[in-house]
């Protein structure tokens, strides 16, 4: 089966629509082999445009094909080590108990950091969720103590409930359960400390 059947692209049709309509009705190893050989042709005008060197039809289609396999054995290997790995699925907190889920967020062209929390119940169902933000720099492990300290003093203010904390800094949870250091991660962490 050729990549483009004359027979149905409509005379009114414009590029856009025509790739629209190769794309919906393909699986996604013939999208990849449609887009190597606009990449392919489009290689191998560049060569000639702007190199004067004629790339022949066969070492054309040979580039492609060898790319493609090149993205199929890449996709196979994705997903054995996508199968590999343990999938991470929020679970609900202990009944009586609430979960509360930190999060830091650092951006280098930004001159602040933004942290945030949510609160569930027992059931997953939303109790309370608040931002914060912080100006300055920070590195994003000290972005991520921050943000944990700053949960701790607010959950602090209004807790009713036994509460589990959730953080996906795993330097944040080592260094809370380690010894102290002398840096300003750990004196967040000592902070952080104080209020637990």
């Amino acid at each position: 089966m050729g990549i483009l059947d004359p027979d149905r692209v409509g005379e009114d049709q414009n590029i856009f629509q025509v790739f629209e309509g190769l794309f919906a009705s393909r699986r996604n190893d013939q999208c990849a082999q449609i887009g190597l050989v606009c990449w392919g042709l489009w290689h191998r005008r560049n060569l000639w445009v702007w190199e004067h060197k004629n790339m022949s039809m066969s070492r054309l289609k040979y580039m492609v094909q060898s790319m493609l396999q090149e993205w199929k054995e890449a996709q196979k290997e994705c997903y054995q080590h996508m199968t590999e790995l343990q999938v991470q699925v929020w679970r609900k907190p202990p009944p009586g108990w609430v979960k509360i889920n930190v999060d830091a967020s650092c951006r280098a062209d930004k001159h602040y950091v933004g942290a945030g929390w949510v609160i569930r119940d027992e059931k997953g169902g939303f109790l309370r969720a608040k931002t914060s933000r912080i100006m300055g720099r920070l590195q994003a492990r000290e972005a991520e103590a921050w943000s944990f300290k700053e949960a701790l003093k607010w959950t602090h203010s209004w807790r009713a409930y036994k509460c589990v904390f959730e953080l996906d800094a795993k330097e944040v949870v080592e260094a809370i359960n380690g010894s102290n250091v002398t840096s300003y991660f750990h004196f967040i962490i000592d902070e952080c400390k104080d209020v637990l």
